[in-house]
């Protein structure tokens, strides 16, 4: 339950973001008013020990999904309260998501399917810089996938901590993880097989498993 109010906080803070943009955009705020750049929202979110388990973590991945016309994020941004209706467009999409820079989920037990859930949400997300998941019971699978992600899909996560992972063998394989997200990897997304911001398709998770 608490993972549920979680994760509708996330999109709140993420369509409050996306309201003031969407009236930056549109001239609502005078010239020099700092009404504009006003809004910070969550930026750290720390939660270790919170026994969130699988589940609580799919439910936070998909609050950190990168919005579209169809989330309620969107919907905020498409007409926000006393700016007139403005249309969605994908930078203001891209906002929706910026908050939240750093999500420490260290020992809740995510898993692999925990893992599975927050490749597929930063896929698209474009403002998480730093990922704490230290002791969450993740084995070989959840590797590669983190492994796909770093590879091809997102070039923003430059923090991710693993330590305590794959029953604490194979820790040059962790390492390798880490030091791949503290690389540029910007440069390299263009060479690769998906530009980033692109979602992992159903048969690369599926030849994951």
């Amino acid at each position: 339950h608490g993972a549920k109010f979680l994760a509708a906080g996330l999109r709140a803070n993420a369509a409050a973001a996306a309201v003031v943009a969407a009236a930056s955009n549109q001239g609502a705020f005078q010239q020099g008013d700092s009404s504009s750049n006003s809004f910070v929202g969550v930026q750290y979110l720390e939660l270790e020990w919170c026994k969130l388990k699988t589940e609580g973590v799919m439910l936070l991945a998909e609050a950190l999904t990168m919005g579209n016309g169809n989330t309620p994020g969107s919907t905020a941004a498409a007409k926000p309260g006393g700016v007139g209706n403005v249309k969605s467009s994908d930078h203001v999409a891209r906002q929706l998501h910026c908050c939240l820079k750093r999500l420490g989920l260290s020992r809740n037990g995510a898993g692999d399917k925990g893992v599975k859930a927050l490749v597929e949400a930063l896929a698209s997300n474009t403002g998480l810089i730093n990922l704490d998941l230290r002791s969450n019971a993740i084995g070989l699978t959840g590797c590669r996938l983190l492994s796909v992600l770093l590879q091809s899909h997102n070039s923003t996560l430059r923090v991710l901590e693993l330590a305590g992972n794959m029953e604490n063998r194979d820790t040059a394989v962790l390492q390798a993880l880490e030091d791949l997200a503290a690389a540029d990897r910007a440069s390299l997304m263009w060479q690769g097989r998906v530009p980033n911001g692109n979602t992992l398709s159903a048969g690369e998770l599926a030849q994951m498993q």
